[in-house]
């Protein structure tokens, strides 16, 4: 292991190599979403969780806040997705200006539109309030474990009509789905910080639960367990397909105005090709069956084959309107 991982990190690290070969015993719940009226913490009890976690550990202006009774976080000092990552520079992809005009600025500067998180970047879209595009570097041989720990917060150098809070997801079958899945940016030195600050609004999509705790979890898996199994590095790039005609979407009239409802999402698993190129393995997952269901709670089977969900990256920009960049298609099984 890197000599930067304690000694602590390296004995969890040794516990976990294997599609079978490791999975943690309790992986799937501690990836479930869990509401927040459902939660074992009131809301006073988990913001004094969240200074006691904090305390003397991070920068003040890197703690939750409160504004008008809701909390939100700054982020400063993010490096965000990082190009040169693989060895190859991968920059993050591009919109169509169509696409682009509808990302939501920042407040610092108007000309940006890259929220950076650690390890990880993320662009929202300022009509739907949600990510149209997340970026994340993933190093398998730094993995290490953290216990599923997080509050969601609003990301404060955004305005806050951009982003969807959890009026969208009370009382219905809708998870806030992390379009970065929480253990993705979870190496190195900053494992936790990476996984915190996946709580933040703006990389939460409108998920139906029977998608995002089922089949796309399974997917999560499929591509995370590979970095950590094969000890490699990756770059995943995951959002919605977005629609004109997806469905209109307000939680019975929570959501003002409304929003609208993705009826797919993507994720785009991108490694080394050993030749001095990339090569990048796309998938895409449907909610239309799910939209406007109520969970099913049926026993889920464990999905093995994924090349079912597979799409050329070609087709995904067509869907997505989103340039990947230059990566050659990924054989099968990848």
């Amino acid at each position: 292991m890197l000599a930067q991982i304690n000694r602590h990190q390296q004995s969890q690290y040794a516990r976990k190599h294997d599609h079978k070969k490791w999975q943690p015993q309790n992986e799937r719940h501690n990836d479930r979403f869990q509401r927040d009226e459902q939660s074992k913490f009131s809301q006073n009890d988990a913001r004094l969780r969240d200074m006691a976690k904090s305390q003397g550990r991070v920068p003040n202006n890197d703690k939750p806040h409160e504004m008008g009774g809701e909390m939100y976080r700054d982020f400063p000092n993010r490096d965000g997705y990082q190009a040169d990552f693989l060895g190859v520079s991968l920059p993050m992809p591009t919109l169509d200006p169509e696409l682009r005009a509808l990302a939501a600025p920042l407040k610092s500067d108007p000309s940006s539109i890259e929220l950076k998180y650690t390890h990880f970047s993320v662009i929202q879209h300022k009509e739907r309030r949600s990510p149209l595009l997340t970026a994340v570097n993933v190093d398998g041989s730094q993995y290490v474990e953290h216990e599923r720990d997080g509050k969601w917060v609003f990301d404060s150098r955004i305005d806050r009509k951009y982003q969807l809070g959890n009026e969208a997801y009370s009382n219905n079958s809708i998870d806030k789905g992390h379009m970065v899945r929480r253990r993705d940016p979870m190496w190195g030195p900053d494992a936790e910080k990476g996984q915190d600050d996946t709580f933040v609004y703006t990389n939460a999509a409108l998920q139906h639960a029977d998608l995002n705790q089922k089949n796309w979890l399974d997917l999560e898996n499929h591509v995370l367990n590979g970095a950590i199994n094969g000890h490699k590095k990756i770059t995943v790039f995951t959002g919605p397909v977005l629609a004109e005609d997806d469905p209109k979407f307000d939680n019975k009239g929570k959501i003002d105005p409304p929003t609208q409802m993705p009826r797919a999402f993507y994720k785009v698993a991108v490694e080394p090709d050993g030749k001095g190129g990339l090569q990048g393995a796309a998938y895409v997952m449907h909610q239309d069956d799910l939209i406007n269901h109520e969970s099913n709670g049926q026993q889920h089977v464990e999905l093995t084959n994924f090349d079912q969900f597979r799409v050329t990256i070609k087709q995904l920009e067509d869907m997505t309107h989103i340039n990947f960049g230059d990566i050659h298609e990924a054989p099968p099984n990848s």
